[in-house]
């Protein structure tokens, strides 16, 4: 696993090969403050795949929030080289996250 910085100028070329999770996130959403273990049991298994993670603070990039069009928080996009192929939005149980891991 790889924690990658990621913004709205480079979100295409780390996107553009393998698998890439991008956790849209924000200091103000109770709903999000509630994922926050859920969250951490996903970077924990992780940790056993070859994947990059990115999360983003949609009140520090409006513009990568705007561009994915993220209506609610925390939502996580899936992406395989370079194609989105899954969106989980709200709140879920961290098994859910995990699935993700498994089956992209």
């Amino acid at each position: 696993m790889q924690i990658v910085s990621i913004d709205s100028k480079n979100v295409d070329s780390v996107t553009r090969e393998g698998k890439t999770y991008l956790y849209f996130t924000a200091g103000f959403s109770p709903f999000a403050a509630a994922m926050e273990p859920a969250y951490e049991k996903f970077l924990a298994a992780a940790a056993d795949y070859d994947v990059k993670i990115c999360r983003i603070n949609v009140t520090d990039d409006i513009a990568l929030g705007e561009r994915f069009q993220v209506k609610s928080l925390p939502t996580l996009l899936v992406f395989r080289d370079g194609m989105k192929v899954q969106t989980v939005e709200g709140i879920v149980l961290p098994e859910h996250y995990i699935n993700l891991l498994k089956f992209y």
